[in-house]
């Protein structure tokens, strides 16, 4: 009695070719199949999210290396987070997520506060 079933052995010249004949190889396979397609999705995100994010540009961020700004947010409790998030304010400056525009009004005078106007890139000014 054949103690493997499912593996069926032939001789080709001098190597010997096993062929697998079980339902379980074709899961395996269609498996690899999925595999394969979700590597394929995930690369096409990855393509178009690093067209959508060139389309933009952070400029909002560099107001917070004034030394002035710098030195309020030093003695701040205000964590400022890295997510990436582009978020547009009021100033028409596009900023890396809304933390940096919460941590920022912290130190700026009442009439400079920038307020959020809308989640992704601010318009290009024409």
């Amino acid at each position: 009695m054949n103690r493997f079933p499912d593996i069926l052995e032939s001789s080709i010249s001098k190597y010997s070719v096993v062929e697998f004949r079980s339902p379980k190889v074709n899961r395996i396979f269609k498996m690899s199949r999925i595999t394969t397609i979700f590597m394929l999705c995930s690369m096409l995100m990855c393509l178009a999210t690093s067209t959508l994010i060139s389309e933009g540009k952070i400029d909002g961020d560099d107001r917070l290396r004034d030394p002035q700004i710098r030195d309020c947010l030093d003695s701040k409790p205000c964590p400022i987070t890295l997510d990436y998030s582009p978020t547009c304010g009021s100033d028409g400056k596009t900023y890396s997520n809304r933390r940096v525009i919460y941590c920022l009004n912290e130190c700026l005078k009442p009439e400079e506060k920038v307020e959020i106007v809308s989640g992704g890139f601010c318009k290009a000014k024409a």
